[in-house]
């Protein structure tokens, strides 16, 4: 069997192999469509693949077969022996980390640090990097060199194993990649204007891009103080300002405090208040045309923010009315961090400093109206209101949401502030949560840091699914990310996790990391 990939198509298959049964795929021609294209590929039965790359010079033998009932390829070919040569750096970055750990954020007033949990097992193994959290003693020694990490310290990973953290850099905002080996940080990109003088929220949009959030000086007043975004290029350091500051006209976003990408082109900030503004909003970016506005408002009372038109910004932030804004659950305290879980968008609110407690609430991103999901909210006048999960561990009682993730078994992560210190995993479907890990016991105190940020890392490209193993369902992803090319397209999933290389394609040089990954099926 001869196999190959086409640009403009899928796969190309023909020919039979002696050694298993096949994929029964028709032709399928450089210049399908996509839809013609979906029509032709049929589901890959689990445990039968065979492969030939052509341009490893096998031409029209087999390389895969069936193999004790899994999955595995000779690394027969010159070719693909070079390209898993070339990356063993990558490949082993993750140094002491396992695929699929969970990097979780801690912040104070003047520290932070990452620590790192095994998702399998909930076992808290310790400081990836930054200062030592721990209050108890002994306490944790600090780990790694370079600059100091932000006191929100945001986290991002990409597929090939690297860790990004917001930080700060002579008093001014950093990137960081952190060695998971060593800890040390070394700066990748900043030095954009920030009033905190350090990166604040980040968002992967693909491999080589995230966006960064930064709270911005207007100029006069002194006191007036802008939100902005910035896009960074992992590869080259850059950073432009995509959205926000006095060059975005429109109510002004204040201190971006969590940015989550809904598409390629569309993104969602929520909003902190300080220097002028007062209360919680979520806006939404346009980042096609370069525009935002307030998606939704979720408390009761007025929000003030400051406007900006023609790039000047206004002397004194305006009232924004809730009504129009979205209807459903609020908050009277804060409601800030935010995550996609599985296509929608949810943020952690809370009235908890009014001992009236915090919760869960989904946004609708067409309407911006809101649901409660997980925990108590308030309703329009006031009242507290109740979702609790139908099921949890004995002892389970209340929660206090302070940040979110998606797990990769689909579930959302819930992060809690103190006292409770706990990472939870809540089922969307069945409303069933586990407690996965206790930082309450881990520190030996209720008096613990706030969790600020969770990112799963993983050093296993090819597992493109995150389920921990490298093998059909992940390669039916690569041929239908392949099919589109760029990580730009509209239709590419995010954040381009088939773009294994982290160039802005899933092309020919991404295959070949593929079948490297294909290879070892486990990842470990």
């Amino acid at each position: 069997m001869t196999y190959k990939p086409h640009r403009g198509g899928f796969i190309e298959y023909s020919g039979i192999s002696s050694h298993a049964r096949c994929i029964d795929l028709q032709p399928i021609g450089v210049g399908s469509s996509r839809a013609e294209n979906a029509a032709k590929l049929k589901p890959i039965p689990p445990a039968f693949v065979c492969f030939t790359y052509l341009a490893c010079g096998c031409k029209g033998r087999s390389v895969g077969h069936k193999h004790d009932g899994g999955l595995t390829m000779q690394r027969a070919v010159a070719v693909v022996l070079g390209v898993a040569a070339s990356l063993s750096s990558t490949l082993a970055y993750g140094g002491a980390l396992r695929h699929l750990d969970l990097l979780v954020g801690f912040g104070s007033t003047n520290d932070a640090g990452i620590y790192v949990v095994n998702l399998s097992t909930g076992e808290i193994k310790g400081l990836l990097s930054g200062r030592g959290m721990k209050p108890s003693w002994p306490p944790d020694p600090s780990r790694g060199s370079g600059p100091a990490l932000s006191t929100l310290p945001g986290i991002v990973t990409t597929r090939d194993g690297r860790i990004f953290a917001s930080a700060t850099m002579g008093a001014q905002p950093a990137i960081v990649r952190i060695d998971p080996a060593t800890g040390n940080r070394s700066q990748v990109a900043g030095g954009w204007p920030s009033v905190y003088g350090s990166a604040g929220a980040l968002c992967l949009l693909d491999q080589k891009t995230l966006l960064a959030g930064a709270m911005v000086s207007a100029g006069l007043p002194s006191f007036t103080k802008l939100g902005a975004v910035y896009r960074v290029d992992l590869a080259s350091g850059g950073a432009t300002l995509e959205n926000g500051g006095s060059l975005f006209d429109g109510p002004a976003f204040g201190n971006p405090m969590s940015i989550v990408a809904l598409g390629r082109n569309l993104v969602a900030l929520s909003d902190l208040s300080s220097y002028g503004n007062s209360g919680p909003a979520v806006f939404s970016l346009d980042r096609l045309l370069g525009s935002h506005s307030i998606l939704s408002v979720p408390f009761n009372d007025p929000v003030f923010r400051f406007s900006v038109e023609g790039g000047v910004a206004s002397e004194i932030p305006t009232s924004v009315s809730p009504a129009g804004f979205g209807t459903g659950p609020v908050c009277s305290d804060t409601a800030y961090r935010m995550a996609n879980v599985s296509g929608q968008l949810y943020e952690v609110e809370s009235s908890f400093s009014q001992g009236l407690g915090s919760g869960i609430i989904r946004i609708d991103v067409g309407s911006g109206d809101r649901e409660l999901v997980f925990g108590t909210g308030l309703d329009s006048q006031g009242h507290v209101v109740e979702s609790p999960p139908i099921s949890a561990p004995s002892g389970f009682s209340t929660s206090d949401p302070s940040v979110l993730a998606e797990s990769p078994d689909g579930r959302m992560l819930i992060g809690e502030w103190a006292p409770f210190g706990r990472v939870l995993a809540f089922d969307l479907s069945t409303r069933t949560v586990q407690i996965i890990a206790n930082f309450n016991l881990y520190f030996g105190t209720s008096v613990i840091p706030a969790m600020r940020s969770m990112a799963i890392y993983t050093n296993c490209p090819a597992d493109i699914n995150l389920d921990g193993f490298a093998d059909d369902a992940d390669f039916t992803r690569f041929v239908l990310a392949y099919d589109l090319l760029h990580c730009a397209d509209a239709e590419m999933p995010l954040p381009c996790p088939s773009d294994l290389n982290a160039d802005g394609l899933v092309d020919d040089l991404d295959f070949q990391v593929f079948v490297v990954g294909y290879d070892a099926l486990l990842c470990e």
